[in-house]
C-alpha cells in the first residue's frame, strides 16, 4: 500500500485503481530541440583548428583526413544519440515539473480534506 492510498483510507475515502498505460504520452524529438543550444551542445564536431608549426599541422591533418572515413560515421551516431538523450532529458524534466505540481495540488487538497475531516 502506498503511503497516498494510506492516508485516502485513513480518511475513508476508497480510491479505485485505474491503468493508465494507454496514456503514454507520444515522444517527439523536434519538440524538444527548439532551444538553440541544446543542439548545438549535443553535437561532437571533429573539426578543430590544428595550432602549432607548419609541419604539425600538416601531419595533423594528414591523420584526420586518412581515417576521417572511419571516424565520421561513429561521431555521426554518438552526436544523433546525444541529441536524442538531451531532447528525452528536456521531456523527462517537463513532465517532472508537471507532476510536482500536481503533487502539491493533491497534497493541499489532503490536508484540506483532513481538516474537514477534524471539524466534523
Amino acid at each position: 500500500m502506498t503511503k497516498i492510498q494510506s492516508i485516502l483510507d485513513a480518511c475513508g475515502h476508497k480510491v479505485p485503481a485505474a491503468d493508465h498505460s494507454s496514456e503514454i504520452p507520444e515522444f517527439n524529438l523536434y519538440k524538444y530541440l527548439m532551444p538553440s543550444n541544446l543542439e548545438e551542445k549535443a553535437v561532437i564536431n571533429p573539426d578543430r583548428s590544428i595550432h602549432g608549426s607548419f609541419i604539425k599541422r600538416l601531419l595533423k591533418h594528414t591523420i584526420r583526413k586518412s581515417i576521417r572515413f572511419y571516424v565520421d560515421p561513429c561521431i555521426s551516431d554518438v552526436s544523433s544519440f546525444n541529441v536524442a538523450v538531451a531532447s528525452a532529458i528536456a521531456s523527462m524534466q517537463n513532465e517532472i515539473e508537471e507532476c510536482r505540481s500536481e503533487l502539491l495540488r493533491c497534497r493541499q487538497e489532503i490536508e484540506s480534506l483532513r481538516k474537514k475531516l477534524s471539524d466534523a
